[in-house]
């Protein structure tokens, strides 16, 4: 048996503090438990991708966003799960803002286990222990904020067009951020 599914994940941004908010899965997510990546995930049927970015940040975060552009063009993983059911996730990103940085984790739903939410710098978000498959979208998500931010311009305000590819970094350029 197979099944697919759509997910939105959210680059939520603080301009002012250089930071990204991250949260960090718990012990039921068997394939990454105790990394790291953005908060996010499964469109429901109807919803647009705004509404599923607003709604999964604030059940799994408590936090209230706005959502901008589109960050990059999706990205895929393919995993078996432990019932044997073979799972395709494709993802979309796109760049957002908090109204504020106040964390709340009561409104999780059962099918979330994530543990911990955190303000980090940026310069310091390739030293977390990512998901493996989420390392190049970050990769180049860091590269593209510090481009933006060196010409002058507001990441969340950035147009993006097309949506950027993380295939485009290779890393090396990284190295001048970090």
């Amino acid at each position: 048996m197979r099944e697919q599914f759509v997910a939105m994940k959210a680059f939520i941004v603080d301009e002012k503090n250089d930071t990204i908010f991250l949260m960090r899965k718990g012990t039921k997510d068997i394939l990454n438990s105790g990394k790291w990546e953005v908060p996010g995930g499964k469109m429901e049927f109807s919803e647009t991708t705004t509404e599923t970015f607003k709604r999964e940040v604030k059940e799994e975060s408590g936090l209230d966003i706005e959502v901008g552009s589109y960050y990059t063009t999706p990205w895929q993983w393919i995993f078996t799960k432990p019932n044997g059911v073979e799972t395709q996730i494709i993802a979309v990103g796109k760049i957002c803002q908090a109204s504020s940085r106040k964390i709340d984790f009561s409104k999780q739903t059962a099918t979330d286990d994530l543990i911990e939410g955190r303000w980090v710098t940026i310069r310091e978000v390739l030293h977390y222990d990512l998901i493996p498959n989420f390392i190049p979208t970050m990769q180049g998500f860091v590269e593209f904020y510090f481009d933006t931010k060196g010409k002058g311009l507001s990441v969340f305000e950035a147009e993006i067009e097309p949506p950027i590819s993380t295939s485009e970094y290779t890393g090396e350029s990284l190295s001048k951020h970090l």
